[in-house]
């Protein structure tokens, strides 16, 4: 009973550390360890502060699960796959906040991207006296250093990802276990590798090959260190069993759906491709299998084409099985791969205890993770404690001195400075040059898709106060209720003064099987009790039931886009507001039955208007006129048309709207079916009036995915106003020949002229004129009207006399 008692509860103690040399481990009194430190913490906020938009949707799960656990919140739209031990780091956090109440989620956001950047700092710490126990401490400083310009590391050092944090324990176990120590000692190490288990369930793997290498180590001794870790491991497990019934409402949620997700997908993928290399039959079957009993037991859990049986069963990896060693150049630079096949010859040629064990983890690793069907560097962040003191212990034989220490003066070898400061500067150019020129915006939009709501509810509220002293007896205005279609693009960015309402699903999803229809006319439900809805473009135009929701509800007050930062998705970001009726609403479209068309154009001031008719009048269809206006925050375009057809349409035309500006051959071109192809033109009533407006971005194929932003305007740039030309015309194309991607037109509404149509002739500016004044394009667009664009800031070009910068 005492043994056990002094092996669960030990009284000394732990045995203490040291470097290669004997020496203390580089601490914090070690003035090179907080120049380090320092210059890995510039890095840091340096990545902080070009970072805009959360990187993936697994920073804002970690901090909405710690929030909902601190408020006792329900999850909405959450799968079951992650462990919580993350969340608990974050906890206090909001816990914090709440208790000194806080009010703006702001500030957290800002707390928890602190609490990262310190988790990165530790583990740079982490690395260095691993290093140090490796090779000394040079070589320690040197591990830091990796780790600070590591690409994979500089990408998620701002934003809370528990890859970094996971890293940080499996060092600080590693560092403990990395050889034998008393019995404190094998605790505190066995805790902290428990620990990055309940951080990410994928260190399982790292976890158990430090165990296999402890049994191999001690080999005919005690195990003690064995059974601790095993005990730790078991009291990290309970543990996630019980959160998995706080947070999921069931024992062991996340725990079973990671290990038959993940745990079955590699053992799929293993048998598919030792079939394709033995050529047996019988593992393919297995593997398929396999395959079908995992997308069967967790339904839309996993890829919904699978779980619909679409690939009979069989996991397809996203990557080849050799992607990371095409793409390794893109995690280790060049220098740095040096150093690590240095290290490599290192333990071949004379091997190293502590390296080899180093090497064998790292080694089984890969291995596995080639095996994952989804391959990113981002799952080496738990395993770079293996990698840094590997690749800093490769140059052992060349660093230089990094400062004095204790019992050494500096050494003047110049070979071993050159090549100190080579590899240093090497991998700091080559790993923060690809950095410092990544798109780290490209989610960006919707946070200022956010900051411009926060705006536009905080200019309102003198107004909305004021009613409510009239109709709420003297009560505070209630929040304005927003709502995004990527429900974590947003976390922690609203001010106090909205209501972030998390919709049950992303509406991105819409057209995919992981929505039930029942989930849909949840949503559907929804829309019409918020007052601002967020949307990607694309997400309304390619799901027509879910357009004609959102028209009805909701009108255009704000538009995003810039191709050059957020360019994750082909389209721009939309700001809706609740309709009210008003004439000067900016709405998607609008049919009608209108008994008094020219009433009607009036009443909204319109000009311009054209008759587009048969020459028997059978077909006749009015452009009553067009507004255009602008819109904030960025200053792009809202074009509005107003049509009519007093005789009714039975032909699907397509309607051609071009802009223009006079010096240059580049338009923005918006060929489209009436109203966002929601109502096509073969079977319009007579009388019917339809209204559709449209995003103006003034760029030539703004939305192309391979080409340039092209904006108009050319020398105009340098000025406030683009003049632009609307040109029209209407054509009815071959459907089959459309199918195949060919223009062919079967068919034209030409316009019906106020003068006799003479032959054309050739007007001064390019285009061509009729002697009423008409002035056609030359591939036969009749222009309906001018107006002028304000020049954007960001496409504003000095008047400096060179030539206007044009992309491609």
């Amino acid at each position: 009973m005492a043994r056990l008692r002094d092996w669960l509860l030990p009284s000394e103690k732990a045995s203490p550390l040291f470097d290669a040399s004997g020496e203390d481990l580089p601490g914090l009194r070690d003035k090179g360890v907080w120049i380090l430190l320092a210059f890995v913490l510039l890095l840091e906020l340096v990545a902080w502060h070009y970072a805009e938009g959360y990187p993936i949707a697994d920073s804002v799960e970690f901090m909405e699960r710690a929030r909902g656990f601190v408020r006792g919140e329900r999850i909405l739209d959450s799968g079951q796959i992650r462990p919580f031990g993350f969340s608990l780091v974050l906890a206090p956090v909001f816990l914090l906040a709440d208790w000194i109440g806080v009010l703006d989620p702001r500030p957290v956001l800002w707390a928890i991207s602190l609490v990262q950047v310190a988790c990165g700092l530790l583990l740079v710490y982490v690395c260095v006296r691993l290093g140090a126990r490796l090779a000394g401490r040079r070589t320690g400083l040197v591990a830091g250093f990796l780790v600070g310009t590591n690409p994979a590391f500089l990408t998620y050092c701002a934003m809370p990802i528990s890859g970094i944090f996971a890293a940080v324990c499996i060092g600080f176990g590693l560092e403990s276990l990395w050889e034998r120590g008393n019995a404190r000692r094998e605790w505190i190490g066995s805790l902290w590798l428990a620990a990055s288990v309940l951080m990410i369930f994928q260190c399982a793997l790292p976890v158990a090959l430090i165990a296999l290498a402890i049994v191999w180590r001690d080999r005919g001794r005690s195990l003690r260190v064995l059974r601790t870790l095993c005990l730790a491991l078991l009291f990290a497990l309970a543990l996630q069993f019980v959160l998995d019934k706080l947070v999921y409402g069931s024992f062991g949620a996340s725990l079973g759906t990671y290990i038959v997700l993940k745990g079955g997908g590699l053992l799929s993928s293993i048998l598919m491709r030792l079939s394709r290399v033995t050529h047996v039959e019988v593992l393919h079957e297995w593997s398929i299998a396999v395959g079908r009993a995992v997308f069967e037991s967790q339904g839309t859990a996993v890829d919904t084409l699978a779980a619909a049986g679409r690939l009979g069963g069989e996991l397809h990896s996203k990557q080849p099985f050799g992607w990371y060693f095409e793409h390794l150049p893109e995690m280790l630079v060049w220098p740095v791969l040096f150093l690590f096949a240095c290290a490599l010859w290192r333990v071949i040629r004379r091997p190293n205890p502590l390296a080899t064990f180093a090497w064998i983890v790292f080694a089984a690793n890969l291995a596995v993770m080639s095996f994952n069907p989804s391959k990113d560097f981002r799952l080496w962040l738990p395993i770079l404690p293996f990698v840094a003191p590997l690749c800093a212990f490769g140059g052992r034989f060349g660093w230089s001195a990094l400062g004095g220490r204790r019992h050494g003066a500096r050494e003047n070898v110049f070979w071993r400075r050159a090549f100190t400061g080579a590899m240093a500067l090497g991998t700091a150019v080559l790993a923060l040059t690809p950095f410092l020129g990544l798109n780290r915006r490209e989610y960006g939009g919707y946070w200022q898709a956010m900051d411009f709501v926060n705006q536009v509810v905080e200019q309102s509220y003198p107004t909305r106060s004021a009613q409510a002293e009239h109709t709420l007896a003297g009560a505070p205005p209630e929040r304005v209720r927003v709502a995004f279609d990527y429900n974590w693009a947003v976390f922690q960015r609203e001010s106090p003064l909205v209501e972030l309402v998390k919709l049950p699903a992303q509406l991105s999803l819409w057209s995919s099987d992981a929505l039930s229809q029942a989930r849909k006319q949840e949503l559907l439900a929804m829309l019409p009790g918020l007052d601002v809805l967020v949307v990607h473009q694309p997400v309304l135009s390619t799901n027509p039931d879910l357009f004609e929701s959102v028209s009805a509800h909701f009108q255009v007050i704000g538009l995003l886009y810039d191709k050059r930062t957020y360019e994750r998705e082909l389209g721009p970001i939309l700001v809706l507001a609740r309709r009210h009726g008003e004439l000067s609403e900016n709405l998607f479209f609008d049919v009608a039955r209108e008994a008094d068309p020219r009433g009607f154009a009036a009443q909204r001031g319109l000009q311009d208007s054209r008759a587009f008719a048969r020459e028997d009048g059978s077909e006749e269809l009015d452009l009553l006129g067009w507004e255009f206006r602008t819109l904030p925050p960025q200053g792009l375009g809202w074009i509005t048309y107003h049509w009519h057809t007093p005789t009714g349409l039975r032909t699907p035309w397509t309607l051609l709207d071009r802009l223009t500006a006079p010096d240059e051959s580049m338009s923005w071109q918006n060929n489209h079916q009436p109203a966002w192809s929601t109502r096509p033109s073969g079977n319009w009533p007579e009388g019917t009036r339809v209204s559709e407006g449209y995003p103006v971005v003034p760029a030539a194929d703004p939305y192309a995915a391979n080409s340039g932003y092209r904006p108009l305007g050319m020398g105009y740039r340098r000025g406030d106003l683009i003049p632009l030309r609307l040109w029209m015309r209407i054509l009815y194309y071959d459907p089959a020949a459309q199918r195949e991607q060919r223009a062919v037109v079967l068919d034209e509404l030409p316009p019906r002229l106020a003068g006799p149509k003479e032959p054309l002739t050739p007007n001064g500016d390019g285009t061509l004129q009729s002697p009423d004044g008409t002035q056609w394009s030359g591939d036969g667009m009749l222009r309906v009207g001018s107006f002028f664009f304000p020049v954007q800031t960001a496409v504003r070009v000095p008047d400096d006399g060179k030539p206007i910068p044009q992309a491609p």
